[in-house]
């Protein structure tokens, strides 16, 4: 149960390309290794030792979804936090390591940019294992400069200097999205996806675009990459503005990608998904294998959320889900704020949204302008958080909801508030796991806007410090740090209605701690 694996839990022999124990193993994190055979006995030599996370009951089908970011591989999930300003130059994200007692108040790791750049971690995305070393692998999107950092795990955590950079074409926004795709083709190695939104077709249309990027003993390889094609006859602008990967909904054994459509002339909107069984050759370009169709959401959202992720096991039946968000503003025209879920199945996802759930808050509020999927409470069906804003009147009173996963979909279990006059936009939502090794993966609720007063900075855990006046040199008062990231354990009962962590920027020069968060 240990990276070093010295007290196994299960050993068999695997044939070919795959095998399986022949008992269960114990839910929670679990390392695991190859050892190669010669006439019938055991070779000296191993692999590294990878890491898996086994679900709390069997699925009925061999299948994965996400990867749970622990960067130094010491079993407990990690947080990782962008300061990402969409006007003003950057240069940081913070790692975290989780740990016994939960994520480090102070960061373990500091990544940076090569030098400050506007929307520097505008995405960030737990990865997998890009390399097979045996460590999760963290992908940085800066848009502004047109790059994604990938940035190396090991056993000291995340590495600064152990990176590589993916470069796309002048002003296309590439690194605007960055998600890791599973393993599409079955290669062992994980694998990358990134939105390129303001990529122009023809003329000055941003149309988007996506790339697949697939991992090797290498890393990421740039020699041979895949473009994910918009669908035929599409009029869209700023495709790939979210990018995830879908799971496997069809249960072929291959992760599958979701890229959002970008924003079309009028209703439906489209969801492209790309199954893994027409990448597995690493083709040049490939059509979207189906085309999902919803209500769309407004452009006013486009740059503020993450309207598209991996839903995870939402109903239990073996086959992951897919769940994207549509916040409009009140009377727009819209439809009103919603979530649409597609359930997953033999032959993949449906064409249309198997549930929709509505936005329950006042109209003056924003409802599902972040998604993020975990199962809480480990009952075996994947749960959902949802991020709000609440617009109708300080202090704002609501900043998280989370919906439990059950065999007819999803239904609200928590609600989660907020009080901090000093927050105005709750935009974010994600997990990266079980933060601190009890068995039950934690949402994250990220407030770039929070202003805590440094001399408040050490408040307890969950209290979010003095309000007020963000001072400054110009006016003789307190410096500010500008953020905070609240942790909700899980647990038997689901996510906590009350954070039980809360991190903060570690001194006054972030902008907007938390307006990023890694995302599985």
């Amino acid at each position: 149960m240990d990276r070093a694996c010295s007290a196994p839990a299960a050993s068999f022999d695997a044939l070919g390309d795959h095998g399986a124990p022949s008992e269960d193993l114990p839910a929670g994190v679990v390392f695991w290794r190859l050892r190669a055979m010669r006439a019938g006995a055991p070779g000296a030599s191993t692999s590294p030792s990878w890491e898996v996370v086994v679900p709390p009951r069997s699925a009925p089908l061999s299948t994965a979804w996400g990867a749970m970011l622990d960067a130094n591989g010491d079993g407990f999930g990690d947080v990782v936090v962008g300061d990402s300003d969409t006007f003003a130059a950057t240069a940081h994200v913070y790692v975290h390591h989780g740990g016994p007692q939960g994520p480090a108040p102070a960061p373990s790791t500091v990544l940076s940019a090569t030098t400050p750049v506007a929307q520097y971690a505008a995405s960030i995305a737990s990865t997998g294992d890009l390399d097979g070393d045996g460590y999760a692998d963290v992908a940085i999107g800066s848009p502004g400069e047109g790059v994604v950092y990938v940035h190396r795990g090991g056993a000291a955590g995340v590495s600064d200097s152990t990176r590589s950079i993916l470069v796309g074409p002048a002003k296309s926004g590439f690194g605007g999205a960055v998600s890791g795709a599973g393993d599409v083709d079955g290669d062992g190695y994980a694998d990358l996806v990134v939105g390129a939104p303001l990529q122009t077709a023809q003329g000055s249309i941003q149309s988007g675009a996506a790339t697949l990027f697939y991992g090797g003993p290498d890393g990421l390889t740039t020699s041979r990459a895949t473009v994910l094609a918009v669908r035929s006859g599409s009029d869209a602008q700023a495709f790939a503005q979210f990018v995830s990967s879908a799971g496997d909904v069809d249960g072929d054994g291959l992760a599958d990608v979701a890229v959002w459509g970008g924003m079309e002339s009028s209703d439906p909107q489209y969801l492209h998904v790309y199954l893994g069984r027409a990448l597995a050759g690493r083709p040049a370009s490939a059509q979207p294998t189906a085309l999902l169709t919803f209500e769309g959401t407004s452009a006013s959202w486009l740059g503020d959320a993450e309207l598209l992720a991996c839903a995870g096991d939402v109903d239990g039946d073996g086959y992951e889900d897919l769940v994207a968000a549509s916040p409009v503003p009140p009377r727009s025209g819209f439809e009103p704020d919603h979530v649409s879920l597609f359930f997953g199945g033999p032959s993949g996802l449906p064409p249309v949204p198997s549930r929709r759930i509505l936005g329950p808050l006042a109209s003056a509020d924003h409802f599902a302008i972040s998604l993020a999927a975990l199962d809480a409470d480990q009952d075996g069906y994947s749960d959902v958080g949802v991020a709000t804003e609440s617009g109708t009147a300080a202090p704002f009173s609501v900043d998280a909801l989370v919906y439990a996963g059950g065999q007819g979909g999803l239904s609200l279990v928590t609600t989660m508030t907020n009080t901090d006059v000093t927050t105005f936009l709750e935009r974010e939502v994600g997990s990266a796991g079980d933060v601190d090794g009890d068995g039950y993966p934690d949402l994250f609720v990220a407030f770039p806007a929070r202003t805590t007063l440094l001399a408040d900075a050490g408040a307890p855990a969950g209290d979010a410090g003095g309000a007020g006046d963000a001072g400054g040199a110009g006016d003789g008062g307190p410096v500010a740090l500008r953020g905070a990231v609240e942790i909700h354990a899980g647990g038997p009962g689901g996510a906590g209605v009350a954070a039980r962590w809360t991190l903060r920027p570690p001194d006054a020069t972030a902008r907007a701690y938390g307006a990023s968060l890694a995302r599985p």
